[in-house]
C-alpha cells in the first residue's frame, strides 16, 4: 500500500524512476516487532542507505524524499539517518544550485516527516531542514 501511494504521488510529479529505502533492514506492518527484533536495523542497512545518499547527492535529476514518520525515532534511527544526510548534502549544495534539500510530502504533530501512506495522494512536496 505504501508503494502504490508513492507511485501515485510520484505520477503528479511526472517522476520517472523511484528507489524505496527503509531505515530498518526488517520491514514490518506492526512496530512492535521491530522494538523486540534482535537487529531490526541490520548489518549493511546503513552501507545501503549511504550509498544511496551519496548518488543522491551527485545527481542534479535525483530528489530524495523522507517519510519515516513518528515511528523513525526509534532506536534513533532518523538521527543517524539525518547524519549520513547531512554527510552528503554540503556535496550537493555545492555542485548544484537547486534541488539541494530533501523533500517531505507531510509533517507529523511531532515535525517528522510523515510516512506516505498516510498522505492525501494530492500532497505538495516540501522542503524538509535537517
Amino acid at each position: 500500500n505504501t508503494t502504490k501511494k508513492i507511485i501515485k504521488i510520484c505520477d503528479k510529479y511526472n517522476y520517472g524512476k523511484i528507489k524505496l529505502i527503509n531505515l530498518f533492514a526488517l520491514i514490518s506492518t506492526s512496530p512492535k516487532l521491530l522494538q523486540i527484533h534482535n537487529d531490526p536495523i541490520g548489518f549493511i542497512n546503513n552501507e545501503v542507505i549511504e550509498n544511496n545518499i551519496n548518488y543522491w547527492s551527485k545527481s542534479i535529476n535525483c530528489d530524495l524524499w523522507l517519510g519515516w514518520g513518528n515511528k523513525g525515532t526509534l532506536f534513533n534511527r532518523d538521527v543517524q539517518v539525518c547524519k549520513i544526510i547531512n554527510k552528503y548534502i554540503s556535496y550537493k549544495k555545492k555542485n548544484f544550485s537547486i534541488k539541494t534539500q530533501p523533500l517531505l510530502v507531510n509533517k507529523t504533530k511531532y515535525n517528522n516527516p510523515m510516512h506516505p501512506l498516510y498522505c492525501p495522494d494530492n500532497s505538495r512536496l516540501l522542503k524538509f531542514n535537517l
